[in-house]
């Protein structure tokens, strides 16, 4: 009797064993029952060391987990649900993020400020985080390869040759530095003497232009009405030409009594003369103004 009671008391201990368990699992898992959960599905490039069961966190508060990941074309279909007081929209985001040192990850969702409600038939892109991991990653393919960059340099410049010739070209570098800086301290003197002939010559111009301000200006004055005096008398003297050759045209002419009066040939050549000299003249004239019109400026 004593061997069925002891044997009773240890499956009773076994089973309040097993339900403090599965109450222990269910309470780290944070499972709620009767929580309503719908599915979506997420696109991502990577999910690094993402797992079933890890963490689905809406504006840093979790509201579901991952399901299902499956790779599909050289992309990630990430499978995972969510409390249906969760509400996404159109522009939400996705991504998978890390969680702390050892690489643990989760997918950190942002719902959204659209008007319009996401679509969750379609799957959409998300965007993976690199993180500690993958730094760690990259810094230790750095460092290897900083140590191959060292291991070459050291068989490079590491002999006796390469030693003498960087002395030597460091030698050639402070003189060529040396010499460098004596042709702009020269440059420099030269730049500043011409500033200042430039500035000197500058304040002179300015100064005969303002003491002769007014002599400028009745120079322009003169030189405007010189040119309307000039262009007045080459009109006048065209008209005289005009008016010279019909004189002779009708002195030539047997019509009238001037003309047979004046009939005689060396008259007739004489107008004639005049009257070319006249034109040539004017086209003198007007050719070189400055011959017979002679301005003085002060």
């Amino acid at each position: 009797m004593s061997g069925k009671n002891l044997e009773l008391r240890v499956g009773l201990v076994i089973f309040l064993a097993l339900i403090i368990l599965g109450y222990g699992v269910i309470w780290l898992k944070d499972y709620k029952f009767n929580v309503k959960r719908f599915h979506y599905a997420a696109i991502f490039p990577e999910v690094g060391s993402l797992g079933i069961g890890d963490p689905v966190a809406v504006l840093g508060v979790t509201k579901g987990e991952v399901e299902k990941i499956d790779l599909k074309g050289g992309e990630v279909y990430v499978t995972f649900n969510l409390t249906k007081d969760v509400i996404l929209k159109k522009d939400a985001e996705f991504t998978v993020m890390n969680i702390g040192l050892m690489g643990e990850r989760f997918i950190r969702i942002k719902p959204g400020i659209s008007d319009t409600l996401l679509d969750l038939t379609v799957p959409k892109r998300g965007f993976y985080d690199t993180g500690i991991p993958e730094v760690m990653g990259m810094m230790g393919r750095g460092i290897d390869e900083i140590r191959e960059l060292i291991r070459i340099l050291k068989g490079t410049i590491g002999t006796e040759q390469a030693t003498t010739d960087m002395k030597e070209i460091i030698s050639n570098t402070v003189e060529l530095t040396r010499r460098t800086k004596s042709l702009m301290d020269s440059i420099k003197a030269g730049l500043m003497l011409s500033t200042k002939n430039l500035a000197y010559s500058s304040a002179k111009i300015r100064e005969i232009v303002d003491s002769n301000q007014a002599g400028l200006q009745r120079t322009i004055t003169n030189m405007d009405s010189a040119s309307y005096r000039f262009l007045y008398l080459t009109d006048e003297l065209t008209e005289i030409s005009g008016n010279l050759k019909t004189i002779s045209n009708r002195l030539l002419s047997d019509d009238n009594t001037l003309g047979k009066m004046l009939k005689d040939r060396e008259l007739y050549d004489r107008l004639n003369t005049t009257t070319v000299n006249l034109d040539s003249l004017i086209l003198d004239i007007k050719r070189n103004p400055k011959k017979y019109i002679h301005l003085e400026i002060f």
